[in-house]
């Protein structure tokens, strides 16, 4: 099976000796039941690691650890015959300090781009709880076995934010998801679309074409954005999913702005985009754009990869449009007291 990996930064004080330490940490799935799970200490810590399972997030037998190794080792292979709809780690170090790590990137067979943004470490240190918050590409096409597996993850919030979905699909029933918002995130690419699929579109035009389409959705969808941060901000809804067609556009934008409330370092707001580059399924962009010159293709290829320079672009327009990012949120009725209530909901 294809393997996920997730690199997450968990800071960990301890009072009593004074001394801070960083440890990264990486959850790497090998099968349905087999896992590897690394760390890293900055400085050396030494002592034990206990190892918990659940597939409740919330609820570990911290009675049972499924192991306990040496810090020292930085690894642990976890092989266990209990199948879980998703397994979730509790790694206690030293009988003390403690984070949650699992798989980020789950595997669906018709939904494309699909992450947890549990896991990363925001204000004051503390990590977006897992099982929370999810992006995605579109979920119109999902199978009976991902609505199986949607099901498990039991989400209950869909937020389509996709400018061409049907808001009337509901396709997204059979997953038991019981609130579908279709708020549009408005990139204004209809123009782009048609140079693309006319055969009118070559390098010379992806830089220009990717700050048009993420300009426009920080600068002309405020009343979308501020409902979509409404619906994180209330607990009832959750776990709540983000989409768009192909996760790359809208989700991208989206996941930007929350780990930005949530004060996530840009570091790793870069890395999670990067991701993209991973869990995008390029065959179904393909299939749209096999009969184009090979020159057109590769543009338009050029166009949807991920990247940091992208990225840095974005943040660059909030600033020449605003002035900064807390200009930004404070421009859509989002205060330090608003991102608060946020924080409150998803941080740990």
């Amino acid at each position: 099976m294809k393997s996920c990996y997730c690199l997450i930064l968990l800071l960990l004080v301890f009072v009593s000796c004074a001394t801070t330490y960083e440890i990264n940490t990486a959850c790497d799935k090998i099968s349905e039941t087999q896992y590897n799970l690394k760390w890293e200490a900055d400085p050396g810590l030494n002592g034990d690691v206990k190892i918990y399972v659940s597939d409740d997030v919330t609820d570990f037998d911290k009675t049972k650890p499924l192991l306990t190794i040496p810090i020292n080792d930085n690894m642990a292979f976890l092989d266990f015959s209990d199948l879980m709809s998703r397994p979730y780690f509790l790694m206690q170090f030293n009988d003390n300090h403690e984070c949650i790590v699992s798989e980020r990137h789950i595997q669906f067979e018709r939904i494309g781009n699909f992450r947890d943004l549990g896991g990363y470490s925001g204000h004051k240190g503390k990590q977006i709880k897992w099982g929370k918050l999810y992006r995605t590409g579109t979920l119109d096409s999902m199978s009976l076995s991902d609505a199986e597996k949607l099901k498990a993850l039991k989400v209950k919030t869909y937020i389509d934010m996709c400018s061409y979905s049907d808001p009337k699909d509901k396709s997204y029933v059979k997953a038991g998801i019981i609130n579908h918002k279709h708020l549009t995130i408005d990139p204004d690419d209809k123009e782009l679309y048609v140079k693309m699929m006319s055969g009118d579109f070559g390098y010379r035009d992806v830089n220009d074409a990717f700050m048009h389409v993420f300009g426009s959705m920080a600068k002309n969808n405020s009343h979308s954005i501020k409902e979509i941060f409404d619906i994180l901000v209330d607990e009832q809804n959750y776990p709540v999913v983000l989409g768009c067609n192909f996760g790359l556009l809208q989700s991208s934008f989206m996941t930007l702005l929350v780990l930005t409330a949530l004060e996530v370092s840009d570091h790793v707001i870069y890395e999670d985009y990067l991701l993209n580059n991973q869990m995008f399924n390029s065959s179904d962009l393909s299939s749209l754009i096999k009969d184009m010159p090979e020159d057109v293709q590769d543009a338009i290829v050029d166009f949807t990869e991920s990247d940091v320079k992208k990225l840095k672009k974005v943040f660059n327009i909030i600033r020449n449009e605003y002035g900064s990012r807390d200009e930004f949120f404070e421009s859509l009725g989002i205060d330090d007291n608003y991102r608060a209530r946020l924080r409150k909901v998803l941080l740990n």
